[in-house]
């Protein structure tokens, strides 16, 4: 079963990457084809030190080169069909979009790298993501009051729920936070972890 496409008039605003996912994530939500044949997941990238290295990036200043962020989105389809392979949309890299997650993980993680640039996974399924994300944008706000990159178009997004409690930011808190602790949503894996994870779901 092959993935569905990226769709042409996605939205994307460099260095905005979780809002670029959320609305991939509810745009696939509401596409009853999609939603019926795969489990969506958004997928933050991040550790303690907010220091991670992703290989395969459009914004290496050498192309191949390492770039380190200190968080990373995209977004991960599950098949419901067994035996079906399991994607990723990354927005940032330059492998290509979906990519199959084998590849993605094995292109984008390369191994023997210090424990202040591994990756951690907090994966969260869609429908939460979709209700309960909520940026002001303020995390890209400089000394100088002004916004580190340019912002996206459109107002900042609030979920219907995280609006209901009167929540305008938690991004860093319970979504790129990688503690397990309360307020965060989904689970956090390691790599190795995620691998095993996405095997076993496609075969079983």
């Amino acid at each position: 079963m092959y993935p569905p496409a990226l769709p042409q008039q996605s939205p994307y605003t460099s260095c905005y990457c979780e809002e670029n996912v959320y609305l991939l994530c509810q745009t696939f939500l509401t596409d009853e084809q999609v939603s019926s044949e795969w489990d969506i997941f958004g997928v933050f990238i991040s550790n303690p030190s907010k220091t991670v290295a992703l290989w395969g990036q459009k914004n290496a200043r050498i192309p191949g080169s390492v770039v380190v962020w200190d968080y990373h989105v995209v977004l991960l389809l599950l098949p419901r069909l067994a035996g079906s392979g399991s994607w990723i949309y990354d927005f940032d890299t330059t492998l290509p979009i979906p990519c199959s997650s084998q590849e993605y993980l094995d292109e984008s993680f390369l191994p023997f790298i210090s424990e202040q640039y591994t990756s951690l996974f907090r994966i969260i399924p869609g429908r939460i993501f979709i209700d309960n994300f909520a940026s002001d944008r303020s995390h890209m706000l400089l000394g100088n009051g002004e916004l580190s990159s340019p912002p996206p178009y459109y107002p900042p997004i609030a979920g219907p729920v995280a609006t209901e409690m009167g929540m305008t930011m938690n991004l860093m808190t319970a979504f790129v936070c990688m503690e397990k602790k309360s307020g965060t949503f989904g689970d956090v894996v390691e790599l190795d972890e995620l691998k095993h994870d996405l095997v076993t779901c496609v075969t079983e």
